[in-house]
């Protein structure tokens, strides 16, 4: 066969092969002869890349003469015949294979030769084993797969043995401490927890204070002996969680009270988180006031002059005033009870500015703030209740004035409040 570089037949022949024969290039056997129109003989490949450096064109390696490797070059095909016909012998007759036989029969004994070397499918030690042995070797071979008679697990051979030992679950064992057998190793520990009498075991009344172990077939005997000591560890054992119980009693009983005076403070609090959200805390206020049929009098939402502050609101009456037959509407500044009323200076003193805002895009200018002077107006008593608390404008502005276009749209107005100090 080739080896590597050589393209003809490098194979051991059993006689030495006329020169004819032989490769001017290669110098074995010639593969696949070819006769160029010189004369010369040489392996197909061999020529071929001789004349690949100048293509078709190419010079005959033996005496130089230049022909064309498309045109002038043809098979020897009686030569190739006579080539097949030599008699070789087997690339392995160093390994003690007796075959010879013509060249063209080599490649198909290869196929089947028993003296070539081929890998354990196992994947054993031994990388390689002639193909005449592999059979033998695989039957004893230690990475052969075999099946645990136990629990039917696949391993290969060489690691049955650790298995069974230190694995199987289902190899049958003996008990240690009653002598039992046929127990599986899986089982075994199932075997001492629950059903050996042989095996330790503490009192049943270990958590009610009894230290005592003993075998497990002994072990009612030891009730019997015991009761009364038992009996008294129930009793302990008893008093101990009633004491407990009322313990816990207690406790729960303060966590509810703790719990609802917690209650009573966190409703506090979101009482006045609620309160700030819904006050303003700046002595501004923008009133939005949706005129209802029939009503006249409105009251604005309450809000601070600051933080602390006092807090008031504001009361619009669209008819508080008439004078000769025109109807006014008055503005009036209210003092509330207030959160801050500890922390501030009473009586309220402030300067209240009250203006009508234009909403006519067209006629973009609002009313001139109206003044209303608050002086001396003491603090609420503890019902809420503030006496010659009222102050404002009776003639705030003509009420058709303030019910126009120019600030009504949608029966709607709008007022802006500041509180600023006197």
């Amino acid at each position: 066969m080739a080896t590597d570089g050589v393209l003809g037949y490098d194979v051991i022949f059993s006689g030495e092969p006329d020169r004819k024969y032989v490769c001017p290039i290669c110098l074995v056997v010639m593969r696949d002869a070819v006769q160029t129109t010189c004369g010369h003989r040489f392996c197909r490949e061999c020529i071929v890349q001789v004349a690949s450096r100048s293509h078709p064109k190419c010079k005959c390696p033996v005496d130089n003469t230049w022909f064309n490797i498309q045109q002038e070059m043809f098979p020897d095909v009686a030569v190739q015949r006579e080539i097949l016909s030599l008699e070789v012998k087997c690339d392995q007759v160093s390994a003690g294979c007796p075959w010879h036989g013509e060249l063209r029969d080599l490649q198909n004994h290869l196929l089947g030769c028993g003296f070539i070397e081929v890998e354990c499918e196992f994947g054993c030690s031994r990388q390689k084993v002639l193909r005449c042995e592999l059979d033998r070797h695989q039957e004893n071979c230690d990475r052969r797969p075999v099946t645990c008679e136990h629990c039917n697990d696949s391993m290969p051979c060489i690691e049955l043995t650790r298995h069974q030992l230190l694995d199987c679950k289902k190899l049958p064992l003996g008990c240690t401490q009653c002598g039992q057998c046929g127990i599986q190793r899986g089982g075994i520990q199932r075997h001492l927890d629950l059903d050996c009498p042989k095996a330790m075991v503490p009192c049943p009344y270990l958590k009610y204070g009894c230290t005592h172990k003993g075998k497990r077939d002994e072990i009612s005997n030891h009730e019997k002996m015991a009761s009364e000591k038992h009996l008294a560890m129930l009793k302990l054992q008893t008093e101990q969680q009633n004491y407990r119980m009322k313990v816990m009693e207690t406790e729960i009983s303060q966590l509810a009270s703790l719990l609802e005076s917690q209650k009573l403070i966190m409703e506090e609090k979101i009482i006045t988180l609620t309160e700030h959200q819904r006050h303003s805390f700046n002595g501004r206020l923008q009133w939005k006031i949706s005129l209802l049929p029939g009503q006249t009098k409105y009251t604005s939402p309450s809000f601070y002059t600051g933080l602390p502050g006092y807090k008031l609101h504001m009361c619009l009456e669209l008819k508080g005033h008439m004078e000769r037959d025109v109807s006014y509407a008055s503005m009036f500044v209210i003092l509330e009870k207030g959160e801050y009323d500890d922390e501030i200076f009473f009586p309220f003193n402030a300067r209240v500015k009250a203006m009508v805002l234009s909403v006519d895009p067209d006629l973009n200018q609002n009313v001139a703030p109206v003044l209303i002077h608050c002086r001396n107006i003491p603090r609420c008593n503890a019902e809420g209740v503030v006496f010659n608390s009222l102050r404002g404008r009776l003639r705030f502005m003509q009420t058709d004035h303030l019910l126009s276009s120019q600030f009504c749209v949608n029966n709607t107005i709008f007022l802006g409040i500041k509180v600023a100090d006197i």
